[in-house]
């Protein structure tokens, strides 16, 4: 009987000194490059399985940083941090119901920061033989897990301030097909720079690299670009550190342009083909991510809009056919007028490449059209294109003035060339009322060349004044016509 009690207590010995001997995970305090003033570093974990409970103990320089709040894991509920009772350290606490298992590398933590303008501190695992512990969930028994030594189990991470590199930006380019053309590449925040590295990739099915140009780098300075391998253009360059205005232009990166689209896409796989380094360290600039540094362009084919029309000055409500001479692969448009007192007809409509319009009020019509392909749009406008109703066609709409240009079919008061024709088949509201000497004739000075009435009934009044009339090629200058008769006014 003793044999036996004595290997139970020999076997529940060694298994407790079993549970002591396994290993804590593994702590570390990211290592981040920040441009600052805010920002954050993880804290992440490795062999983080079946944990019951954790104490972390974390140091900083608060002439650095200040941390504004520490997130914990989702699955840490309860999770507790203190950067407050004790300015320059973080406490951290945590124990479970139940054991808890993170992925490697998992985040255990995420420590927000501000105040980062320059400089670095170092974030220091502080462990005084618990103030840094994690225990074994173990069913309930939280067994303490080793973890010694403290070096191996928790490693220090590091918070530096990096200065954040310029914008660099490739457009949006809109080309002619066979042409060649130069690309602005622009930048932003660009200070006291001393070196450059760029990668570009592009289709060389669409562009054929020719050579940059380089109008905002000082002549003390080396800067060239090779495509080394087709479609990717590399370009680098160093010297004095020297700075540019936003929206400047670095270079200009020179094609031939084939037809089609290409994207223009900054290449960074390695970190170090798109890089900027500071003018007078030579310290690589902060640039991720990646796309908000590096800003991607594209080139495509250009549009330009164009039309004409079959007839400029078409009676009121007869088709006038306007015929799209835009370039540019289109596949898309959009015709507007002004005023929009227009109807379509023949089965065509707004976005129709072709369209068949009339046009249902007299006057002026300022026409316009929007062609696009699947990149690019372009506006043609003619302003006063049309002008549609007959000329000299008396429809006395507005009142009885001869000079009010409302009162003729397409809104423009009779001149020396104008074959005027008052007819009551447009049924006038008022009939026409000229104030002074009228004359008509083959004359530069006349007020048309002649009237026609038509219809009976008319009147044509003539107000504190004369009329004359002389002799018309045609025959003469006044007539009336299709056994018109009416009569001609004179007031004082």
């Amino acid at each position: 009987m003793k044999t036996k009690a004595f290997l139970l207590i020999l076997v529940s010995f060694l298994f407790t000194v079993g549970l002591r001997s396994q290993n804590a995970p593994i702590t570390t305090a990211g290592t981040v490059l920040v441009p600052g003033p805010t920002g954050s570093a993880p804290v992440f974990v490795t062999g983080f399985n079946d944990i019951g409970s954790l104490a972390l103990r974390l140091d900083y320089n608060t002439a650095i940083i200040t941390v504004t709040g520490v997130t914990a894991n989702a699955a840490l509920t309860g999770f507790t941090a203190d950067w407050t009772t004790t300015p320059g350290r973080i406490i951290m606490n945590w124990t479970g119901a139940s054991g808890v298992t993170l992925a490697d590398y998992s985040h255990l933590a995420d420590i927000s920061f501000s105040g980062l303008t320059a400089g670095s501190t170092a974030m220091t695992w502080v462990d005084n033989g618990t103030s840094c512990q994690y225990t074994k969930y173990n069913s309930g028994a939280y067994t303490v897990l080793n973890d010694s030594p403290t070096s191996t189990y928790y490693v220090n991470g590091l918070v530096t301030w990096q200065r954040p590199a310029p914008v660099t930006t490739a457009p949006y380019y809109a080309a002619t097909v066979g042409t060649d053309i130069c690309i602005p590449i622009t930048v932003q925040d660009f200070d006291n720079i001393g070196a450059i590295n760029l990668t570009l990739d592009y289709n060389p099915a669409v562009l054929t690299y020719q050579s940059i140009t380089t109008p905002g780098v000082p002549g003390s300075w080396y800067l060239g670009g090779q495509a080394v391998v087709s479609g990717r253009l590399i370009m680098g360059g160093f010297g004095p550190g020297f700075s540019l205005n936003d929206g400047d232009i670095l270079l200009n990166i020179c094609f031939h342009y084939n037809g089609g689209m290409t994207m223009l896409t900054w290449y960074d796989a390695n970190g170090t083909n798109c890089e900027y380094a500071d003018g007078t360290t030579l310290d690589p600039l902060y640039d991720l991510p990646t796309g908000n540094f590096y800003i991607n362009g594209r080139v495509s084919e250009a549009v330009a809009a164009n039309f004409v029309a079959s007839n400029l000055t078409p009676p009121r409500n007869t088709t006038v056919i306007f015929t799209d001479l835009s370039t540019g692969s289109v596949t898309g448009w959009s015709w507007s007028f002004s005023p929009n007192t227009v109807t379509y007809v023949d089965g065509t409509g707004a976005t129709s490449q072709n369209p068949h319009v009339q046009f249902t009020n007299g006057g002026l019509y300022t026409v316009s059209l929007v062609a696009n392909n699947a990149y690019n749009n372009d506006t043609e406008t003619k302003v006063n294109y049309i002008r549609a109703g007959i000329h000299g066609l008396w429809i006395g709409v507005t009142s009885t003035e001869w000079n009010t240009s409302t009162n003729w079919d397409d809104h423009w008061t009779p001149y020396n060339l104008t074959n005027v024709l008052i007819t009551t088949s447009t049924s006038p509201t008022y009939w026409p009322k000229y104030t002074g000497n009228l004359l008509v004739g083959i004359d530069a000075s006349a007020q048309c060349k002649s009237i026609t009435f038509e219809g009976t009934g008319y009147m044509l009044t003539i107000k504190t004044g004369t009329l004359t009339t002389l002799p018309n090629a045609g025959g003469n200058a006044i007539r009336a016509v299709s056994g018109g008769t009416g009569n001609i006014k004179f007031e004082q």
